[in-house]
């Protein structure tokens, strides 16, 4: 609708910016009567984290208002530079955009647009700075925008907002929401080739999970946006304000987790994030790094048995024809002690990964058996009486022997 100019105000010796209507909409009443509430809206609304407006003139021939000039760079620039930001940001700049957002519903203001490209971060401390508040009206004004016209940015539209159907505040939660998920993941949660299929997915589908994107994401942060993301907007949060403080409580967990305890809001959504579905994909990767150590096991096992038995043989031998003769360095009992070493360290950890998941939710063999099945591979191994005939060969046989078997149990769980 306009273009934005940096200027110098003489009066006040200090920078500005003038956002100016544009020419070919300047003779358009409809157009200047919408750029007449844009500057009324973000006139309206005086807080800290919220661009101010100094002055307005919606009677020149081209209208303009004039604003704080904001030196920094937009939050989707950072965004486009670095990527996904770290949590403690994440959680910084979206409390300081709800608490914008709170004061502007509070006047009974929606934006309309929240999108990381409205959010300017201050230069130096990056302080969240709002603009554009172009989408902006009262929530019981139709007088301007006629019901099926939609205005905002497909990627952060709520769905009652792409539907063309009347908005509250709760349509800029939702758009919070995707600032926050491109924060988390460096990219907007709805993404397609034409905006129609964009508005489609935002209306019918669920974006990707975001620690699918980012795996340092925590569960609890995914929730608040999972909930942000709620399609109908009665099971979103129902006020900016509340967001506000809850992302801060959060924040001041993560700053001094000694001294904060995370929300019970946070660690609610966070559990119902890591439900069943979720505790069977963090089941499967605990029996896949089980299933590694045992493939370890048996590599180590299939080394150092035969070098073991080798020893043996040639101990024998030496002993009866040159007593006393030194043993090859590589065969010596240290090594031999080390690497045996090794293989009870690897069954220390296949227990402790078997530990970490619980079985018995699972209802596959409980975990009680693969203990005691780890535990017989460790004292087969390091059993001090000898078995009848060979003792290596007869060692390797239960130890391969009881590997298979736990490799099958393993197995099951995958099925």
């Amino acid at each position: 609708m306009g273009i934005v100019l940096k200027a110098f105000d003489p009066a006040l010796h200090r920078p500005v910016a003038i956002k100016v209507l544009a020419a070919e909409y300047a003779a358009n009443g409809a157009a200047r009567k919408r750029f007449a509430r844009e500057a009324q809206a973000a006139a309206a609304v005086v807080h800290d984290h919220v661009v101010p407006v100094h002055a307005v003139d919606d009677n020149a021939p081209r209208p303009y208002m004039v604003m704080a000039f904001i030196p920094g760079r937009s939050l989707q620039q950072r965004i486009d530079h670095s990527g996904p930001l770290q949590l403690k940001e994440i959680l910084r700049i979206g409390m300081q955009t709800a608490s914008g957002l709170a004061q502007a519903h509070g006047s009974g203001l929606v934006h309309r647009d929240i999108k990381p490209a409205n959010i300017m971060l201050e230069n130096g401390v990056e302080r969240v700075k709002i603009t554009d508040f172009g989408l902006a009206r009262a929530v019981d004004d139709s007088s301007v925008t006629q019901n099926g016209v939609l205005t905002g940015t497909p990627q952060y539209m709520a769905p009652e907002q792409a539907r063309g159907e009347p908005v509250d505040q709760r349509a800029d939660l939702f758009s919070l929401g995707s600032t926050l998920y491109a924060m988390c993941t460096g990219r907007s949660p709805f993404r397609a080739d034409s905006s129609i299929s964009v508005l489609k997915q935002v209306c019918e589908a669920e974006p990707l999970p975001i620690r699918s994107i980012n795996p340092d994401i925590p569960a609890w942060l995914e929730g608040i946006i999972a909930k942000l993301h709620a399609k109908d907007p009665v099971r979103r949060f129902q006020s900016a304000s509340e967001v506000a403080d809850l992302l801060e409580h959060c924040l001041a967990h993560v700053q001094q987790p000694d001294q904060h305890s995370l929300p019970r809001v946070a660690q609610e959504l966070g559990r119902q994030i890591e439900g069943p579905r979720s505790a069977l994909f963090l089941h499967r990767r605990h029996l896949t790094t089980a299933a590694v150590a045992v493939l370890g096991l048996v590599a180590l096992l299939w080394v150092i048995l035969p070098i073991w038995r080798k020893h043996d043989v040639d101990t024998n031998a030496e002993s009866a024809s040159m007593a006393g003769a030194s043993l090859n360095p590589a065969l010596n009992e240290d090594n031999i002690t080390q690497g045996l070493g090794q293989v009870r360290d690897r069954l220390h950890d296949l227990e402790q990964s078997f530990s970490a998941t619980d079985l018995a939710e699972f209802g596959s063999p409980p975990l009680d058996r693969i203990r005691n099945q780890t535990g017989l591979l460790e004292r087969d191994l390091y059993s001090t009486s000898p078995p009848s005939a060979d003792p290596v060969d007869a060692q390797l046989e239960n130890i391969r022997r009881r590997l298979e078997q736990l490799k099958q149990d393993i197995g099951r769980r995958f099925e």
